[in-house]
C-alpha cells in the first residue's frame, strides 16, 4: 500500500478553527478515555532515562494530547517526576491555555511558532511528538530528524496508525467513537455539540483525517530507511510497539550515543 501525502482537515491553516479543532480535541478525548497511549509509557521512560532528562519539549502538541496520563504512567510505575512544555508551528493559544491550567505544575507552553524543523537550540529536553510525523512528506520528515541529531537532543516519536488494511477499516469506525466519546471532549463547546449532534460534520471530518492519517503513516521499514539517511555525531535509533484493546502504538526513538550524550535539561 502506498503512502499518501493527502489533506487533513486540521492541517488547512485558513479553515475556522472551530472545524480545525475538532481531530486533535477528539483525539486527546479519545486516548484519555481508552487510555491508548499507556504502552508508551516504558519506551518514553527507556529514552528519558538514555538522554538524562526530566523535561519533554513536546512538539506540535496541539493541545496536549496524551501527555497528562503519561506524565502521571512516568511518576507511578517509573518513578519518574517530569516536567512538558507544549509547543507548536501554530500555535492554538486557548488549547495551549486551557491544558496548562488543569495540570500548571507539570505543563508549560510557549506562545511562539516552534518548527520542529528548526527547534531554537535553547529549547531542550527530550523531544516528543503524538500522532504528528505523519503528516509531514519524507524530506520534512526527515529534516524533523535531521535536527534532532544536529542539536544532540533525543527525540520519541509515537503514532496509533499503521498503513495497512486494518488501519483502514478502523479509521471507518470513527464516526459512532465520536458520537459516544464527544462528551468527553475538553473543551466542550456549544458549537461542537451542534456538528456533532444535530449538524453531523464533525463525525465525517474526523474519519477522513483518521482515514488520511493511516494513508499517510510510514512504515517501519521507510523509518529506517529515513534514519539511515541522516549524518552527524553518533545517535542510536530504536523502533518498537505496542498494543492496548484495538489499538497499537508504534514508537521510534532517537538519542545521542552514550559517549556523546549530554544532559538535555541545564
Amino acid at each position: 500500500m502506498k503512502r499518501r501525502q493527502l489533506f487533513e482537515f486540521c492541517d488547512l491553516p485558513w479553515l475556522p478553527a472551530v472545524l480545525r479543532s475538532l481531530t486533535p480535541t477528539f483525539l486527546e478525548a479519545a486516548f484519555r478515555v481508552l487510555g491508548s497511549y499507556q504502552v508508551a509509557v516504558r519506551p518514553l521512560a527507556e529514552a528519558l532515562r538514555a538522554t538524562g532528562s526530566t523535561r519533554l519539549l513536546d512538539l506540535g502538541s496541539g493541545g496536549a494530547g496524551p501527555l497528562p496520563q503519561l506524565l502521571d504512567g512516568l511518576a507511578r510505575h517509573e518513578g519518574l517526576h517530569v516536567h512538558a512544555t507544549l509547543t507548536d508551528k501554530f500555535p492554538n493559544l486557548a488549547a495551549l491555555a486551557g491544558a496548562v491550567q488543569r495540570d500548571p505544575e507539570r505543563l508549560s507552553f510557549l506562545s511562539e511558532s516552534i518548527d520542529a524543523t528548526q527547534v531554537p537550540s535553547q529549547q531542550t529536553g527530550l523531544r516528543t511528538m503524538f500522532q504528528l510525523l505523519h503528516h509531514f512528506p519524507p524530506p520534512l520528515a526527515r529534516a524533523i530528524l535531521q535536527d534532532a541529531v544536529d542539536k544532540q537532543q533525543g527525540i520519541a516519536i509515537f503514532e496509533v496508525t499503521q498503513r495497512r488494511p486494518l488501519g483502514i477499516v478502523l479509521a471507518l469506525l470513527i464516526p459512532p467513537l465520536v458520537w459516544l466519546l464527544t462528551p468527553f471532549a475538553r473543551p466542550l463547546s456549544g458549537w461542537r455539540l451542534l456538528l456533532t449532534y444535530l449538524i453531523p460534520l464533525a463525525p465525517l471530518l474526523i474519519a477522513w483525517d483518521a482515514l488520511v492519517s493511516t494513508l499517510r503513516s510510514y512504515t517501519p521499514d521507510e523509518l529506517t530507511d529515513l534514519t539511515a539517511s541522516l549524518h552527524g555525531p553518533n545517535y542510536l535509533w530504536t523502533q518498537g510497539s505496542g498494543r492496548h484493546l484495538l489499538t497499537e502504538v508504534t514508537w521510534l526513538i532517537g538519542h545521542p550515543a552514550p559517549s556523546s550524550a549530554r544532559r538535555a535539561d541545564v
